[in-house]
Formats: C-alpha cells, sequence, structure tokens
C-alpha cells in the first residue's frame, strides 16, 4: 500500500509538473518524447499498448490527483496513518499545527515525534493510552466523529480540538487510518467566556436587586436601626455569610457602638449594647477606609483581641461606612462557608455606603426635626413677624409678633392671600413678581431687605422692613419673610437726620473758627518776632557798650533778659512750624525710608560730637508720603532721643519698623530719662512738657508737630516708657 502510494504520488507529481509547463515548452517536450518511441524496436506495437493502458489508468489517475489536491487544500489538519498506526502523510494545515514546514515534507519517524509532543489528552485533562486513540480505534475498524481532546501546540498551549478518525480498505482489508482534526480553541473559549458571562449577569442582577431594595429600605424605613438592618439582611445572604453585626463610631472616636447583632445561631456570651474599643482587624478597617477579611480567624494574630464568650468565628470581614470620606462605622461579617474572596469585600463596601447612606440620612431627619422644632420656637418668641407664604401667595405660617403688629390672628390668616396686608398700591407689583417665579423659577427680592409700606386690620398703614428668604421642596417653592415694624425707626432716623444737619452746620463753624484761630496764631507769632528782635539787640548793644556802667546785678538781668529772648524767639519759631504743617498741602510720593533716616542723623551728627552714641539702625518697610514732611518726623524724633540720653555714659538709639496688617509700623527707642506712663496722654499737647527747661531744653511743640504731621498722612501715633530707662515713640503710616 505504501509503495502503491507512493508510486501514485509521483505519477500525479509528473503531471502536474508537465501541466505547469508553458505551451510552447510542452510541445516541444511532447515532439521529443514521440521522437524517442519512434526510433524504438517495436515501437509502433508498444506504443499501441501504452496508449491502451493510459486509456485505462486515466480515469483512476484524474481521480487520485483530486484526491491529492483536496488533501493539500484542506484547512483542517489531516493526518494519514498506516496499518501499522505509523504517519506516513500530513497536509500542510496539519504540518502547520505540529510546528513543521508545510514544504519540509518530513519522513515518518519525524512526523510520529511530533504527533507525540502534542500529548494527546481527553477532553477532561486525563492522557489518552494507546489503545484508546482515534487512530487506533479506527484500525480496529471503529469510526471516530468529532471527539474532544486536548493537545499542545508548537507553542506549548493547550489547543481544544474535535478529532474524527475513520479506516479505509484496500482489496476488502484496512490498509489504514485519515484523521481529521478540528480546532474549536476559540469557540470552546469564546462558549466559556459566555457561560461566564451569563452567571456573571445573574450574579450581577442578584447583587443590583439586593442594592436596589436596599435603597428602597432607606426611602421607606423610618428609623436607622430599622434600615441598618434590613440592608445588613440583604448583604448577608447575598454573600452568604451566616453572621456578622453593624455599628458606628462612637462620637468621641474610640468606641464601636454596635446598632444590632447577628450571631448566626452560635452561642455569644458578649453584651452588643457596651461598646467595643477601636483595635484588631476592625481597627485596620476604621485607620485605612478599606475593607479587610481574614479566612484563617483562628490562627490569625487577631484572636487576642476577642472578648470571652464570644461566638466562634471561623472567617471574618469588615467593609467601611463612609461619610464625606470618613469612616463612620462599618458592616462586620463573619463565617462564610469557603471564605471570602476580593468581590464580597466590594459589595460589603457597597453595602456599607448604602448604611452610611441611611446614617447620613436618618442624622439628616432629626437635625431637621431639632431644626424645625427651634425655628418654631423662634419664630414663636421672635419680636419680628416672621411670614410664610406658597407659590400661589397663600400664608401658611403666621407667628405672634404677626399677630401684633398686623392685627390679624393665626387663624384669620392662615390659607389667606397675602395681599390682606399689602397696600393697595403695591398689590399690582406683587401680583407680577409672583407670576414671574412661577414662571422662570427667579425672584430678584430673595436675600435682600427692602423697606416697604405694610398694611394693618384696622386699614392703617406703616413702614415696615423686610428680608426674603425662598426654598425649594417636593410640595413646591416657599417664601419666608421676616418682617420688622421700623414705625419708631423712621421717626428717629427723622430726628437724626436733623441733628447731623445741626451738627454739620456747627463743624462748619468750628473750622472757620478753627482757621480763623491758626491764621491768628501765624500772624501773632511772626508780628511778635519783630519786637523781639529789636529787644534782643537792644540787650546786646547794652551788654556789649555798657557793661563797664552795669554792676554784677545788673548783668544778671540783662543776661535773663536775653536768654528769655532766645526762648521767646525759639518758641515763636516753632509755633511758626507747627502752623505750617497744617497749612502745608502734602505731596505724596514713595519715600524710602532707609535713606531719609541716613539723611536726618547726618544733619544731626554735630549735635552728638564728643559724646558715646550707640545707634542701630534697622531695615525700614518703604513708605508713601510728603517727604520734607516725614523728614520733620524723623527730625524731632531722633532729635529727641539723643537730647533725652544726653546724661547717659552711653547713649543707645535703636531704629526700627515692620509691616503688619495694612500698615507700616516705625518706631524710636533709647534708653534716655523716660517718662511716667500715665502721664503719656500728654506727650502730644502743644507747650507739653514733662521735663524742666533747666534740664532738658525745648518748647514742648516738636512731638505735637510730629502728630499733626502722621495724622494727616492717615497714621497714628504713641509711646511707652519708664522713668529712667527710655523711651519708645512709634507712629504708623497706610501701605
Amino acid at each position: 500500500m505504501t509503495n502503491r502510494l507512493k508510486k501514485q504520488g509521483r505519477r500525479t507529481a509528473k503531471r502536474s509538473a508537465s501541466r505547469r509547463l508553458s505551451g510552447t515548452r510542452r510541445k516541444r517536450f511532447e515532439k521529443v518524447n514521440r521522437t524517442k518511441a519512434s526510433s524504438l524496436p517495436n515501437a509502433g506495437k508498444k506504443s499501441d499498448r501504452s496508449r491502451s493502458r493510459k486509456q485505462r489508468t486515466a480515469p483512476a489517475q484524474q481521480r487520485a490527483a483530486e484526491r491529492d489536491a483536496i488533501f493539500q487544500a484542506m484547512a483542517h489538519p489531516v493526518v494519514i496513518y498506516n496499518s501499522r498506526q505509523k504517519p506516513i502523510s500530513a497536509n500542510p494545515a496539519a504540518l502547520a499545527a505540529l510546528g513543521l514546514a508545510p514544504s519540509a515534507k518530513p519522513a515518518g519517524p519525524e512526523l510520529a515525534a511530533a504527533l507525540q509532543r502534542m500529548n494527546l489528552r481527553h477532553d477532561d485533562g486525563r492522557p489518552v493510552a494507546p489503545d484508546e486513540s482515534p487512530a487506533h480505534r479506527a484500525l480496529r475498524g471503529q469510526v471516530v466523529r468529532n471527539e474532544p481532546h486536548i493537545i499542545a501546540d508548537k507553542n506549548g498551549r493547550d489547543r481544544c480540538l474535535l478529532i474524527s478518525c475513520a479506516p479505509f480498505r484496500v482489496a476488502g482489508r484496512i490498509a489504514g487510518a485519515i484523521s481529521i482534526w478540528h480546532d474549536v480553541t476559540e469557540q470552546r473559549r469564546a462558549a466559556l467566556q459566555l457561560e461566564q458571562a451569563l452567571q456573571d449577569s445573574r450574579r450581577r442582577q442578584m447583587e443590583i436587586a439586593a442594592l436596589l431594595a436596599g435603597a428602597r429600605v432607606i426611602l421607606e424605613k423610618t428609623t436607622f436601626v430599622e434600615t441598618a438592618e434590613t440592608i445588613f439582611a440583604f448583604c448577608k445572604n447575598l454573600i452568604q455569610a451566616t453572621a456578622g453585626y453593624i455599628a458606628i463610631l462612637s462620637k468621641d472616636g474610640t468606641q464601636n457602638e454596635v446598632v444590632f447583632l447577628d450571631a448566626g445561631g452560635l452561642p455569644c456570651n458578649v453584651d452588643p449594647s457596651l461598646p467595643m474599643p477601636i483595635r484588631g482587624l476592625r481597627e485596620v478597617t476604621y485607620r485605612t477606609g478599606e475593607p479587610v477579611f481574614d479566612n484563617d480567624f483562628p490562627s490569625s494574630r487577631w484572636m487576642e483581641y476577642m472578648p470571652e464568650g464570644h461566638a466562634v468565628l471561623q472567617n471574618v470581614l469588615f467593609a467601611p461606612m463612609k461619610i464625606e470620606n470618613r469612616v463612620v462605622g462599618l458592616i462586620g461579617l463573619a463565617n462564610k462557608p469557603g471564605g471570602f474572596v476580593e468581590h464580597d469585600a466590594r459589595m460589603a463596601t457597597a453595602f456599607g455606603e448604602l448604611a452610611a447612606l441611611a446614617l447620613q440620612n436618618s442624622r439628616a431627619r432629626e437635625a431637621l426635626e431639632h431644626s424645625e422644632a427651634r425655628f418654631r420656637s423662634l419664630a414663636e418668641t421672635a419680636n419680628d413677624a416672621v411670614i410664610t407664604i406658597d407659590a400661589a401667595g397663600k400664608i401658611v405660617f403666621w407667628n405672634r409678633a404677626a399677630e401684633t403688629i398686623f392685627g390679624y390672628s393665626a387663624d384669620e390668616m392662615l390659607g389667606q392671600p397675602l395681599e390682606r396686608i399689602i397696600p393697595e398700591s403695591m398689590r399690582a407689583a406683587h401680583r407680577c413678581a409672583l407670576l414671574r417665579v412661577a414662571e422662570t423659577g427667579q425672584t430678584r427680592l430673595v436675600g435682600k431687605t427692602l423697606a416697604l409700606p405694610g398694611l394693618r386690620k384696622d386699614g392703617s398703614e406703616f413702614p415696615l422692613e423686610l428680608s426674603l428668604a425662598s426654598w425649594q421642596t417636593v410640595e413646591g417653592r416657599f417664601f419666608t419673610g421676616i418682617v420688622r415694624d421700623i414705625t419708631e425707626r423712621k421717626r428717629a432716623e427723622a430726628e437724626i437726620r436733623a441733628l447731623n444737619a445741626e451738627l454739620a452746620e456747627r463743624i462748619e463753624q468750628l473750622r472757620a473758627a478753627n482757621a480763623d484761630l491758626e491764621s491768628f496764631s501765624y500772624s501773632v507769632s511772626h508780628d511778635l518776632r519783630s519786637p523781639l528782635a529789636v529787644i534782643d539787640g537792644f540787650s546786646h548793644v547794652l551788654s556789649t557798650e555798657y557793661s563797664d556802667r552795669l554792676d554784677e546785678e545788673g548783668k544778671r538781668f540783662l543776661d535773663l533778659i536775653r536768654s528769655n529772648t532766645r526762648q521767646m524767639g525759639q518758641l515763636i519759631e516753632d509755633l511758626l512750624a507747627f502752623s505750617r504743617t497744617g497749612r502745608q498741602p502734602l505731596s505724596p510720593a514713595p519715600v524710602n525710608m532707609d535713606e531719609l533716616v541716613q539723611i536726618v542723623l547726618a544733619e544731626l551728627q554735630p549735635t552728638w560730637q564728643g559724646r558715646n552714641v550707640q545707634l542701630d539702625i534697622r531695615p525700614l518697610p518703604p513708605a508713601r508720603g510728603d517727604w520734607s514732611l516725614l523728614r520733620q518726623v524723623w527730625t524731632n524724633l531722633l532729635s529727641n532721643a539723643l537730647k533725652f540720653t544726653r546724661h547717659r555714659p552711653t547713649a543707645r538709639v535703636e531704629v526700627g519698623g515692620e509691616s503688619r496688617d495694612g500698615e507700616s509700623i516705625y518706631y524710636v527707642k533709647d534708653n534716655g530719662a523716660g517718662f511716667d506712663m500715665q502721664y503719656a496722654g500728654k506727650l502730644f499737647g502743644v507747650f507739653q512738657r514733662l521735663h524742666s527747661t533747666e534740664e532738658f531744653e525745648g518748647t514742648g511743640v516738636g512731638l505735637a508737630i510730629v502728630q499733626r504731621i502722621v495724622r494727616r498722612h492717615g497714621g497714628r501715633v504713641w509711646a511707652e516708657g519708664k522713668v529712667g530707662e527710655g523711651a519708645v515713640f512709634y507712629f504708623t503710616l497706610p501701605q
């Protein structure tokens, strides 16, 4: 059989090669063959016999060629075995499945080795015994049809095959077997995926149904305990746990307060009403906000936290209840046959979210009830009228103050239109406002306070103040107005306006008087300079030209005249400077205070020549103001600091500042004579001095000038000090 098949294959190949020749080459080939045949002895007789044989074998050869073409072109792998169950041929699809090159035409042993590497197994994974193989059974005369098997492909991956195998006979005897494979790996995988998808779909439907039922419970139940118990039952049944509880975090965050406990029929001697400390595995859930489970709880380290008499737990799962991403409680499940899986943790977390929502709703409901009670209490005791209307303008709430203000009782007004307390002139506008709210849902009055006229039961109108609020509920839109009778306030406002007008007139008179006084002071000070100059001049002549005619007492009197004249002149100069600070217009511009202080210190340096003076000049924030006037401020403050430290062996003067709360704060600190804080209020008055002229010279105008300049810049001035320990003078400028 093997030799016959080989010869038949060679003949078929030769015919195929002949067919592949071009027309010209085929004619040349046939001509050469005919020439050779005619030159042979007895060529004619042999040619006739050959022609007769070809005519008889032509149909068989054609059928063999057709079978070979089908064999080669089949998309499914095909392997041919001989009667000894040895593979003798395989089509290209089979060679590719075995990891052999389709053009290699492997020999029998190589093909057998490749088939051996397939590791043929039954559909359930059991190895196929030699006498169980489809080829062996076919050689015994059995036809195998679409029998499922598993093989390993060329990459070592398992493939699912439907193998069909049938014997072929020659001369009535089984000469071999043909095996056809149908690779159904992808179909099998798709079927498994479909089955899994169906199972997942059914499971998800059950989960969704349980979650929807839990969500409905939140709307139907009135107390959190009832809601939580029902949600827990859905969760426990879906996950197939047999025990558990729901607990919430105590207010101080240290205890786990059990809402209810389901021991699953197991004995449990632990009182569930007692708080449980936050520890063990549940502490992990509270801390991380994630679900956790342990399927070998008796062997875990968490057993040390179990109280005596607790029900026996084989496995446990804890899922968080979160409100605004904060864990407020947990669902605990236990004793699931086979243990918990990650999907159980996810589902328990979903039910935990429902339980948290139920808790949040319960707390919100309680808060709403308390809020409503407080509102009614406040509304009934308020001095202002509280009136609530619906979208149609009908009154639904009318407190006691409304009864007092408008004269109507609640029984008279509930269900009545608000127009009863609106003057006739305002009712059209009120109806338009209600219509606009009904059409657009918007109102221009909400959140505003308005002054409107009101109408009492006796028909009298009065001024009122209305603050309006609006809110939306399932029953529709409502408006609440806080109404205050402002009759007395209007009367008081009229009186205040009259008083303000009178005050403004008096302020204007005072301003004019101050201007006249300042002008008079300036004129007087200016006019006094000439007589003082004359007195000083004549006293100087007396002291120089007539000193020999004066005795010592006369000379002393003359010196006193000159000294007091000079002091009076300085006082006049200071008064003129003080007057100029109020009259001089401000020229604000950016001022570098560090540079300005250095300029002033350079000008004052001759005043401390020969003294031991330590200066500590710290960085100063920049300012905006009149440069020349701010220069006068620094000059007066620094000269005072140098003057009042004159009697110190080492004088220390510190200058500093900082920016704070929208203003710049500057200070000058010294270790001089200081002052008593009870007199701090007098420091900045004109001619106010805390030291005698014999101790420290001066006129008492310098600090008054500082205060006037700083106030004109919108700043403040103050001082701190202690007798014998120094003083600190502060001033501020707005940034």
